[in-house]
């Protein structure tokens, strides 16, 4: 372990939000996939099963990694995004289901895997520990930029090509602003945002579905009827009042409303447990939001500062989408809400980036912010004999903590 890092105890107001989001899942999953059964005579448990499987998969990822010190995660990251992209490229070469989507990969039958959300969680990683190793050095900035970039398109491609848009830009935004708190230069990251901007652009526009759900929403703010799913969505919301109409009492999910225990189940949980309940869920994404960034701000590493935030965009960013989507706020997409909708490797894999979290909120330093900055400073000027960039090494936002 480096010089003058303590590992304690991890954040329990996070533990316990992360917990308490994936339970209501359980429940609105059970409710919303009970009445899909009934309509299509399948296992009416069988949802349930393989979110309770999922759930347990990703509390032990969880629980394991979040004893793993950051200085290991370093380590492991590169590795980790060679084994996403490995799994992307597996998935590209076997298309699964009757439409032969390239999203996923069959493990045994009945069990498949999505490769994208692992993607978006290793280039996380990758990026945090390649903004660790830059740590602020002139002479290495070109690299860091040129690495970064291309890692970021790499992966982003990849995904893209399943396809999943969705995913896709919300892997890519995030990755940027990873890039941007590690010491990405204005110039670069507003070149950034426009490459991810255009090309997001030109993807939805040339992808028949999202052309066709983007045309809808601009049709909607124009003052048009709302789509079908948008519409429903809505009635379930408001129907609910501020207490709802009771659990496994709603009436979209019978039918009416598409992927209610996946993609809209915050409708599901409007119409059965009303405003309240879906104030109490933006509130427990909020502490989400609030402890992720404390712990990255916390953090006595440059790769722990990385990770932490990055993963807290990631997730906190993806339920942001959900949520604005259900309220017709934003065109339709294919993004769940994290830890709440099924889906087996969102789920585990989104508890397993809040393991990633809890880690880095483990490790403080005994040593004044200031002087460990410096001495890291100092310790990496004499080992490469290299300038650093003014006030650099933690970019815009690690600046701020010392």
């Amino acid at each position: 372990m480096d010089k003058g890092i303590v590992r304690s105890q991890h954040d329990q107001v996070l533990f316990i939000a992360i917990c308490v989001l994936t339970a209501i899942g359980l429940v609105m999953v059970y409710s919303a996939s009970y009445a899909y059964a009934s309509l299509t005579d399948a296992d009416p448990e069988g949802v349930l099963r393989r979110q309770l499987t999922a759930v347990g998969l990703g509390l032990v990822a969880l629980l394991v990694l979040s004893y793993v010190p950051s200085k290991a995660l370093c380590r492991l990251a590169p590795a980790s995004g060679m084994v996403a992209m490995g799994l992307l490229l597996l998935a590209l070469g076997r298309p699964v289901g009757p439409e032969e989507t390239k999203r996923f990969i069959t493990l045994i039958p009945g069990l498949t895997l999505q490769p994208s959300t692992i993607g978006g969680v290793a280039l996380i990683s990758c990026l945090a520990a390649l903004g660790h190793w830059y740590a602020g050095i002139e002479d290495r900035y070109g690299r860091f930029v040129a690495i970064g970039l291309s890692a970021t398109a790499g992966m982003c491609l990849l995904i893209l090509v399943a396809p999943n848009l969705s995913t896709t830009l919300l892997t890519a935004t995030t990755a940027i602003v990873v890039l941007l708190i590690a010491g990405l230069k204005p110039r670069d990251f507003l070149c950034s945002v426009g490459f991810v901007v255009l090309g997001g652009a030109i993807a939805a526009w040339t992808t028949s579905y999202m052309g066709k759900r983007i045309a809808e929403h601009l049709a909607l703010l124009r003052g048009a009827e709302p789509g079908y799913q948008v519409t429903h969505a809505l009635i379930g919301l408001g129907s609910g009042g501020a207490l709802g109409k009771g659990l496994c009492r709603g009436v979209e999910k019978f039918g009416y409303l598409p992927e209610v225990h996946n993609d809209m189940i915050f409708a599901a949980i409007g119409e059965e447990l009303g405003l309240v309940m879906t104030l109490l869920i933006v509130a427990l994404y909020g502490l989400v939001l609030i402890r992720g960034f404390r712990a990255a701000l916390g953090a006595p590493t440059l790769f722990g500062r990385y990770l932490a935030a990055g993963l807290t965009t990631l997730i906190t960013g993806q339920a942001v989408i959900n949520m604005l989507v259900v309220t017709a706020m934003v065109p339709v997409t294919g993004l769940p809400l994290p830890f709440v909708s099924a889906g087996g490797t969102s789920v585990a894999v989104l508890l397993g980036a809040a393991g990633l979290i809890l880690s880095v909120s483990r490790e403080y330093t005994e040593e004044p912010r200031e002087v460990a900055d410096r001495r890291a400073d100092t310790d990496s000027n004499r080992g490469n004999g290299r300038t650093r960039v003014s006030g650099s090494g933690r970019g815009r936002f690690a600046s701020r903590i010392g």
